[in-house]
């Protein structure tokens, strides 16, 4: 009779088999389970190894032959990431987490601890608890979830959860896991337009002054002059600044992501976000005098503090006084308490990105060229996203309108002066924008509703 015992490897439950082959060797086979190893799971383990072991004593042969049976190739990675398995006996939670493992190498680690976090966090405890099978989904239980999920949180939240849920099913359906993908017949929340808050160029002078000589001068600046992502500010190398020519190039990201069980982990790449992403802008001059103020600062702390300094991270701009990389979520919370301690409205950092945009379409900047500037993928999110106006211009519009029904009575009153008449308003209607490529973004927003997701 054979021996078993249960065994984790990679946050799975796997059962191992002890047995004696035909000359008394005693050897060992491991079962996957594709259980995984979280709280509350050992019980289902347990009744995986007991039915192993009962099904290991009556017929050894099919554990034992060099291809596995369709019993224990329960779920396996291919060198893709993909899974492939031959029976979908499982949980779907497990699946998730499975499937999601099965991909780690082919996504971005950030990303990879977001999809972690939803997956470990919501989707498979709501599926775990109510004993839901893989093969046993339907589309009505994930249009419940769904609903379930909208009383509490946004539609773009829930669009996220369908997207990891689709996918695994997709890939789930194309290994032969199931017959068909429940999600296909799902359809997801309608996306939520978000239109960020800004800073005129009056209130940004007054926020250049209330963060001058504070901690947090350096990315707030990059953030309003350039419409930098706080990772693009945060990641800035001295190598990315070139000096003689006057330029910067945005090259490298930092981020802090969630990491599960209440850790956060900071994440440097040698790569941003998207292709449009990495560009080439010149330096204005108020940068520069910062730069050369920071770098002798961080030269006199370096000297200062001898080995306490981290040396390792001597390359990047944004650096506490011991050298150590700037931490995203405080500048975030430092911000947040300037602005609450002002008279300034209230805005989130990343609105400056928004607050640089709309100053540039404002100077009458053609939006391929603020699509660079800020190194979005496409144009049409540049002016979808990041391209509003303000009061002035509706003010503009409407006093326009007036001008132009005071004028029709007055060439109804006065038909010898028409031509006359209608020069001035033409001449007047041109005012109230700045030039021309700023009235037809005007009068194109007026004709076209937009929906996107962030």
């Amino acid at each position: 009779m054979a021996a078993g015992k249960l065994r984790i490897k990679k946050d799975f439950y796997y059962v191992v088999i002890s047995y004696a082959d035909n000359e008394s060797n005693r050897k060992e086979k491991w079962l996957k389970t594709g259980i995984s190893a979280a709280k509350g799971n050992k019980k289902k383990a347990e009744a995986m190894l007991a039915k192993y072991k009962t099904e290991f004593d009556v017929n050894p042969n099919q554990f034992i032959a060099e291809k596995e049976s369709p019993l224990t190739d329960i779920i396996s990675n291919t060198n893709e990431g993909e899974i492939s398995a031959k029976s979908s006996k499982m949980l779907f939670g497990d699946y998730l987490k499975q499937w999601l493992e099965g991909h780690k190498q082919n996504i971005e680690e950030n990303t990879y601890f977001t999809y972690k976090n939803i997956i470990h966090q919501v989707i498979a405890p709501h599926f775990d608890k109510k004993n839901i099978m893989l093969d046993e989904l339907t589309d009505k239980d994930i249009k419940e979830f769904y609903s379930e999920r909208l009383e509490t949180v946004k539609n773009n939240t829930v669009i996220r959860y369908h997207a990891n849920i689709r996918k695994a099913l997709e890939d789930a359906f194309i290994n032969g896991l199931i017959p068909v993908n429940p999600a296909a017949k799902v359809k997801k929340p309608r996306a939520e337009s978000f239109i960020g808050d800004y800073y005129n160029a009056a209130e940004l002078q007054k926020l250049f002054e209330l963060v001058k000589g504070k901690k947090i001068e350096f990315p707030v600046l990059m953030c309003a002059y350039y419409g930098l992502r706080r990772s693009e500010a945060v990641g800035l190398k001295w190598s990315a600044f070139d000096f003689y020519y006057n330029t910067l190039t945005i090259k490298h990201t930092v981020v802090k992501v969630s990491t599960g069980k209440g850790e956060r982990k900071l994440i440097k790449k040698d790569r941003v976000k998207t292709k449009k992403s990495y560009r080439t802008l010149p330096l204005i001059p108020e940068i520069v005098k910062l730069l050369t103020k920071i770098k002798t600062e961080q030269e006199t702390n370096k000297n200062y503090f001898g080995e306490k300094y981290n040396k390792k991270c001597t390359e990047y701009v944004c650096v506490d006084k011991l050298g150590n990389i700037m931490n995203p979520d405080n500048i975030t919370k430092q911000f947040k308490l300037l602005i609450k301690g002002s008279d300034l409205k209230i805005i989130r950092l990343h609105d400056l990105r928004h607050s640089c945009a709309t100053l540039l379409r404002r100077q009458g900047i053609p939006l391929e060229d603020i699509q660079h500037w800020l190194g979005h993928s496409s144009v049409n999110t540049t002016e979808m996203i990041y391209a509003h106006f303000d009061n002035i211009i509706h003010l503009k519009s409407a006093a326009s309108i007036g001008q132009a029904l005071q004028r029709a009575t007055d060439i109804n009153a006065n038909d010898a002066q028409e031509t006359d008449i209608f020069e001035d308003e033409y001449e007047d209607n041109n005012d109230i924008f700045e030039n021309d490529a700023e009235r037809e973004w005007y009068e194109d927003d007026e004709t076209k509703t937009r929906d996107f997701e962030m």
